[in-house]
């Protein structure tokens, strides 16, 4: 759907010529302080899913991609539990490394502890010792979870604009 917008171009493979979509026009942006957002949590849908409960038009799941910023649905976009544990041990290698300390931060502030106070506590911690009681320390997969969670909130344009933002898109593409 995204593409049929696209202008297509000859493209030459071996001598031989073929017509290839025109991705170039593909990072027209969008002053999204213009559109009044809606705020919605996805739950278990599919950005498909979720422009089907939303428009009534699952084709339109682009609109919601482009909105939020979503260059890959399969990466970020928000999994499920058994999914994010997959996506953790491609990107980990095992369960070990992904249970391993990414960093320490400090429990009252936020504040993520680097330098030679990440190394002190590093080291506390690879000893078994009690860390101070502000310090807490997140493993890669709680970082994991942290990142997927703030993907489950996105913003999706209002069911009374999806029309007129689509038209505005089209023409953005054909450079009018």
């Amino acid at each position: 759907m995204f593409f049929k917008f696209h202008d297509t171009l000859q493209y030459d493979i071996f001598g031989t010529e073929y017509p290839l979509t025109d991705i170039t026009k593909s990072s027209i942006t969008f002053d999204k302080s213009k559109i009044v957002l809606k705020t919605i949590n996805v739950d278990s849908r599919t950005p498909e899913q979720v422009a089907e409960d939303e428009y009534g038009d699952p084709f339109l799941y682009w609109t919601i991609l482009i909105i939020n910023n979503i260059v890959d649905p399969f990466l970020d976009w928000y999994m499920m539990e058994d999914h994010l544990y997959e996506y953790c041990i491609r990107i980990y290698g095992n369960e070990e490394n992904m249970l391993k300390v990414r960093y320490f931060k400090d429990r009252y502030t936020e504040e993520i502890i680097t330098g030679d106070d990440a190394t002190v506590f590093q080291a506390m911690h690879d000893r078994g010792e009690a860390l101070p009681e502000n310090i807490d320390f997140v493993r890669n997969y709680d970082y994991e979870q942290l990142r997927n969670n703030q993907r489950k909130v996105i913003k999706v344009i209002p069911k009374q604009l999806i029309t007129k933002f689509v038209e505005d898109f089209k023409s953005s593409l054909k450079g009018k």
